[in-house]
């Protein structure tokens, strides 16, 4: 019996601990591929204000180009972009997006460009999760209302920060592990 308890003991405690690591090593991958992303994208508007500033491009068309090409076609009508036909897309529904400085939609798949809802909490975190000088802070969490479900989840993003259009762009996802922890919370 005794020797049991103890197989039973050993064996619980290596579970948790291999589970314990393996999922850390998971969400690690994950947020590290939310980054290489956003560094895609930052590459892009980069090629396209070098565009701009060799005067091939006016500012914005390039800007507008840089919608079509991070969040997929526009769609017709103001449907906005087919954000799954990006090129810069994580795992089915994370989506490239920008603000500008005063949070307005810049870079968005259904925003239309330049509104500002009347709370900007979630966009002043991550404007401000776009400048930040450590790099754990460009990740930012935020309670987000799921459109299609109506229900509120928790959203992690990576930002980051294109000085020469002083746009904080990242991509965003629904945290699907529970492990992240609004401000709000």
């Amino acid at each position: 019996f005794l020797v049991s308890i103890i197989i039973l003991i050993t064996s619980s405690i290596i579970g948790f601990t291999s589970y314990s690591i393996a999922k850390k090593l998971l969400i690690d991958e994950g947020k590290a591929e939310l980054k290489y992303i956003v560094e895609g994208a930052s590459v892009t508007l980069s090629v396209l204000n070098e565009q701009v500033e060799n005067e091939k491009l006016t500012l914005e068309d390039a800007k507008e180009k840089a919608r079509v090409l991070l969040n997929g076609p526009k769609l017709t009508g103001d449907g906005g972009y087919d954000f799954k036909k990006s090129a810069f897309l994580y795992k089915d529904s994370g989506y490239i997006l920008g603000y500008g400085p005063d949070y307005s939609a810049q870079i968005h798949p259904s925003n239309e460009v330049g509104s500002i809802p009347t709370d900007t909490k979630n966009r002043e975190k991550m404007v401000e999760g776009a400048k930040a000088k450590s790099p754990d802070q460009h990740y930012v969490v935020y309670a987000d209302k799921n459109d299609e479900t109506g229900e509120v989840k928790n959203k992690i993003a990576y930002m980051t920060h294109f000085k020469p259009w002083d746009l904080s762009i990242g991509i965003a996802v629904y945290d699907l592990t529970g492990d992240f922890r609004s401000a709000t919370d």
